[in-house]
């Protein structure tokens, strides 16, 4: 009798160890795709994402696009949402999660800029611990010089703020967990910050990110960018510092104390205002090339991701969701913005 309770206990405990890793390989994943005019590319994506060989659901929002995007996207095989008006990228974004439950989450770029076959490797980044995974740009490809400079001048900057290494703070491929991801949604803006709120908010919670490598070169970007260097840089720096002030204020506040207190003390010392302005720069810039080093670092280690080779047919695939290829119910702005 004890033996067979001693077997049973044994049996027992088997299962509770074997279950959380049966319930990460079984959980389900939704591909949430924002377009907005991307009638020229969008249909290629979500082909791409529907022959990938796992179950995943593909859902475009639509934000209020009038080319037809909407029409191609339901045509390819996704789901589909819709914004009557146009509301910006991140509104997509907070759509798709309203309308979904999986718990594991892509965010995929309509434009094309990104390889969905990378999709498989960023779940399995996920399934292997992780809270968030991030597909990296090589070399930031698919922007322009200047743009890519803003690039890795807002990496350096959060590489800084986070103490981690961030290579790449706005690529649109990423993966991430649900339950973490949730209680940063309501921070997220409805324009192109996104991608720069999840990573830094995950980061600053500590909780666990990872940033893997796209490989060779990044796909030419095919769709037009939205986003302007100037106007939409000065926004994602002024987002940075929101959600740095939010978790760790003394990272943002303490080079500007010091560039303060370095200028005011070069004045009363009798010094010109050239270098009063000189040694009020001198911290700033010392925390840049910190976070610079940080983010070129981790970078240059990166793991590459594999992309996924086979495919299958889509349309006869019994893996698929049900209800893939039906228009899904508009929105409203109060349900859709927490």
């Amino acid at each position: 009798m004890a033996d067979g309770s001693a077997r049973r206990t044994r049996r027992t405990d088997a299962r509770r160890t074997a279950g959380p890793r049966v319930g990460r390989l079984l959980e389900a994943a939704v591909a949430i795709v924002p377009a907005f005019d991307e009638a020229s590319t969008v249909g290629e994506v979500v082909r791409a994402l529907c022959a990938l060989p796992i179950p995943l659901r593909v859902v475009v929002v639509d934000d209020g696009s009038r080319d037809g995007t909407g029409e191609v996207a339901l045509a390819a095989g996704a789901e589909l949402v819709t914004h009557v008006r146009r509301r910006g990228n991140g509104a997509a974004i907070k759509s798709g999660l309203a309308a979904t439950v999986e718990p594991l989450v892509v965010i995929v770029d309509a434009d094309g800029q990104h390889e969905p076959r990378l999709v498989p490797a960023l779940l399995d980044v996920l399934r292997a611990g992780h809270d968030l995974a991030v597909a990296c740009r090589p070399g930031f490809g698919g922007s322009g010089p200047l743009r890519g400079l803003g690039n890795r001048v807002l990496a350096a900057l959060a590489s800084y703020m986070t103490r981690a290494s961030v290579p790449d703070l706005t690529s649109g491929l990423r993966a991430f967990r649900r339950a973490p991801m949730t209680p940063f949604v309501p921070l997220f803006p409805d324009g192109f910050s996104t991608p720069t709120t999840s990573t830094l908010g995950m980061l600053h919670a500590l909780r666990r990110v990872r940033f893997v490598a796209q490989p060779g070169a990044a796909p030419v970007r095919r769709g037009r960018s939205r986003t302007r260097l100037l106007s939409d840089g000065t926004r994602f720096l002024a987002i940075l510092l929101k959600v740095t002030l939010r978790f760790r204020p003394e990272r943002a506040l303490g080079p500007l104390l010091v560039s303060a207190l370095a200028g005011v003390s070069c004045v009363l010392a009798g010094g010109g205002g050239r270098l009063a302005l000189g040694a009020a720069c001198v911290p700033p810039l010392a925390c840049l090339l910190d976070g610079w080093r940080r983010a070129h670092r981790g970078a240059r280690d990166l793991d590459v991701l594999v992309p996924c080779d086979t495919v299958h047919d889509a349309a006869s695939d019994a893996r698929r969701s049900p209800v893939t290829g039906r228009r899904a119910q508009p929105l409203s702005d109060a349900a859709t913005n927490p």
